[in-house]
C-alpha cells in the first residue's frame, strides 16, 4: 500500500477537474475498491472494503495510474490485465461548499430564541467534507465603535470527528432597552426621574442576553463618573446610596432563632445594602458588627 500510495499522482482540485471532471468520489480517509467499481467494473470481484491507498484531501484529487491499479489487482489474487485500455483513474475527496443558508442556520442556533436580525455577509469558501458547523457563543465578536458587523469564528466537524476552522462575517442587530441621561450628571450626583429616560436601540448583541431596563432601576443611585447628556448609563456607572450614615440612629434586629428582637443603636460607620458596619447600643459601649438590610436597619444573629 505504501509503494502504491507513493506512486499516485497528486493534483490540485482546480487543475485536475479542468482536465478530467469525472472522478470517483471518496467519502472516507481511504480509497476503497468499492469506490472505484463504477470506473473499473472488474472491481466488482474484489471486496468493497479492500484498501488501495489514502484518500485525497476534501476537494482535491489523485490519479491512479494503470500500473498501480494492476499491482493492486494482482495482490488480491487476480490474474490477467484489468481493462487494458484504462490508462488511469482519478479520485476526488468528497467535499461541499458551505451555503449561506447553512451558515445562517448555524448562527441562529447559537443565538437560541433571542430576537436578533441575522444577515450573513461573507463566509468560508474552502471545500469541506460532509459534517456539521457550529459557531460558539464564546467566540461572538464585539465590534468596536458600535459597528453592526463582525467576524465570527466557527468549527466544522466531519463524520470522523476531525475539526476545521471556519468563519463568517455577519451583521447582527438586537433590540435592547437602555437608560440615557437627559442632562449632564456630575460625579456623585443622585439620579432623579427627570435626569434619565428609557430608549430602545438596535445594537450588535453580546453573548449575554439583553436585560430589560426601567427608570426605577437607576433612580436614587449615585453616579461614579461624569455622564453627558444622551449618554447610556449602565449599572457599572452607578453606586447605591448609603442606607446607614455614620453617627446616625439605627434599628438593630437580632435573630435569636426562635424570635426576633429589636432595639436602638448608633452607627459607627456608613454602609450600603448588604455591607457590614460597626454599631453600638444604648445598653453597651461595646462595638458589634451587623449587615445593612434597609434604610436605618442593621441585622445581626444571636451567635455573632
Amino acid at each position: 500500500m505504501r509503494r502504491l500510495f507513493n506512486s499516485m499522482v497528486w493534483i490540485t482540485c482546480s487543475s485536475a477537474m479542468a482536465a478530467d471532471p469525472v472522478c470517483a468520489i471518496v467519502h472516507g480517509g481511504q480509497i476503497l475498491a468499492g469506490d472505484l467499481r463504477s470506473a473499473i467494473p472488474a472491481f466488482q470481484e474484489l471486496p468493497a472494503d479492500a484498501v488501495l491507498g489514502y484518500a485525497p484531501a476534501p476537494g482535491q484529487i489523485r490519479v491512479l495510474r494503470h500500473s498501480d491499479i494492476q499491482s493492486f489487482w494482482r495482490r488480491h489474487g487476480r490474474s490477467g490485465t484489468v481493462q487494458p485500455q484504462l490508462e488511469s483513474v482519478c479520485v476526488r475527496g468528497h467535499a461541499v461548499a458551505l451555503s449561506e443558508e447553512q451558515v445562517r442556520k448555524a448562527v441562529r442556533a447559537s443565538l437560541g430564541d433571542r430576537a436578533i436580525d441575522v444577515e450573513v455577509l461573507e463566509f468560508s469558501e474552502q471545500a469541506l467534507p460532509e459534517g456539521s458547523i457550529h459557531f460558539p457563543l464564546s467566540q461572538l465578536p464585539s465590534p468596536a465603535g458600535g459597528a453592526e458587523s463582525g467576524v465570527w469564528r466557527g468549527i466544522h466537524r466531519d463524520a470522523a470527528g476531525r475539526t476545521r476552522q471556519i468563519w463568517t462575517r455577519v451583521r447582527l442587530r438586537e433590540k435592547v432597552c437602555r437608560v440615557l441621561a437627559t442632562k449632564d450628571l456630575g460625579t456623585g450626583n443622585q439620579i432623579d426621574p427627570d435626569a434619565v429616560q428609557v430608549k430602545e436601540l438596535m445594537v450588535f448583541p453580546s453573548a449575554k442576553p439583553a436585560e430589560g431596563c426601567n427608570i426605577k432601576s437607576v433612580v436614587g443611585l449615585y453616579t461614579k463618573r461624569l455622564v453627558s447628556t444622551g449618554e447610556i448609563i449602565t449599572q457599572a456607572d452607578l453606586v447605591q446610596p448609603n442606607l446607614v450614615e455614620r453617627g446616625g440612629n439605627i434599628t438593630v434586629l437580632v435573630d435569636s432563632g426562635n424570635a426576633e428582637l429589636s432595639f436602638s443603636g448608633r452607627a459607627e460607620g456608613s454602609g450600603r445594602r448588604g455591607e457590614r458596619i460597626a454599631f453600638t447600643t444604648a445598653l453597651s459601649k461595646r462595638r458589634y458588627l451587623g449587615q445593612v438590610v434597609e434604610k436605618g436597619v442593621v441585622r445581626v444573629t444571636a451567635n455573632q
